[in-house]
């Protein structure tokens, strides 16, 4: 009987987890290691048998293609990934003590979305494989992914999958990895840039927020252009605040007239708007001269 393409893969995972590993914990604590030099600096990648699979830099980024199968034979599958023998093993290593909080790339699909794809760290403390199921939705451009190292974000793996057992293999991490399925037969190409491993402080765009906080405000921690920061206008009913937001999040907004008195609450868990780019609070309870002071959190 023919063994799914998952099955062969776990099957050769498996096996491959047996070996012994020798890690290099190379990377800074509290700083964040990132790949963009515009070489394979070492990574590789390895199809469903775990036999090496190509992998080639055309310029400044990796790329991995899958050719036309429509031929005959099944949709290939390959995991880029970088372990012990990448970059004097800087991509590997305990996360934990490291402070890593999360796992940052672009990716581009050329002609096609992948079937499937998936971000993937192994441990060999556990022999465990934990797999994080990417959304990539559009083509022909490059693409930002953010995936946070936390157990409730979607982290799994093939058998009991418990939070503290992910957590306890993030203390000994020796691949990473993009794992990327053929969509059907058809030949398609797919890159990858910019595979950061990034701390709490990590800040990409430099704009002086750090990603975890921008992504919590719903601005691009990748887009020095986008910054957290409010408008303000007063209008006949009060006065009207604006500032950047993400569909799905919340805000707390606050409001003080001397700052050294503190802030009175005007709004607790405020949606943002889920049509627009800008979420708008109107504070028909500004009708005097003020001064009014404003703050918008986060929830």
């Amino acid at each position: 009987m023919m063994k799914s393409r998952h099955n062969v893969l776990k099957t050769a995972l498996l096996a491959v987890s047996l070996q012994a590993t020798i890690l290099v914990h190379a990377f800074t604590p509290d700083v964040a290691s990132r790949w963009n030099d515009g070489t394979t600096e070492g990574w590789s990648a390895v199809n469903a048998t775990l036999a090496p699979y190509p992998v080639s830099n055309p310029d400044t980024y990796l790329r991995v293609s899958f050719s036309d199968r429509s031929q005959g034979g099944m949709p290939g599958m390959a995991i880029v990934k970088a372990d012990a023998n990448t970059a004097q093993g800087r991509f590997v290593g305990n996360y934990k003590s490291g402070g890593i909080t999360r796992i940052s790339f672009q990716i581009f699909c050329s002609n096609r979305l992948p079937e499937q794809a998936r971000l993937v760290l192994h441990s060999p403390s556990s022999g465990s494989y934990w797999y994080y199921h990417l959304e990539v939705t559009e083509i022909g451009k490059w693409v930002w992914i953010d995936v946070p190292l936390d157990y409730s974000a979607g982290w799994t793996r093939d058998t009991n999958p418990l939070e503290e057992s992910f957590n306890a293999d993030l203390e000994d991490v020796d691949m990473v990895g993009v794992w990327i399925f053929q969509n059907q037969t058809a030949a398609q190409n797919y890159g990858l840039d910019n595979f950061v491993l990034a701390t709490p402080r990590y800040d990409d765009d430099g704009d002086g927020m750090s990603d975890i906080a921008e992504i919590r405000a719903g601005t691009n921690p990748h887009d020095a252009l986008s910054v957290f920061k409010l408008s303000m206008a007063s209008t006949g009913d009060g006065i009207t605040i604006a500032w950047p937001s993400k569909p799905g999040l919340y805000y707390n907004v606050w409001r003080s007239m001397d700052m050294k008195a503190g802030w009175m609450p005007l709004a607790t868990e405020w949606p943002a708007d889920s049509f627009a780019d800008f979420t708008v609070y109107l504070d028909t309870t500004a009708t005097d001269r003020g001064p009014y002071f404003y703050r918008v959190t986060p929830r």
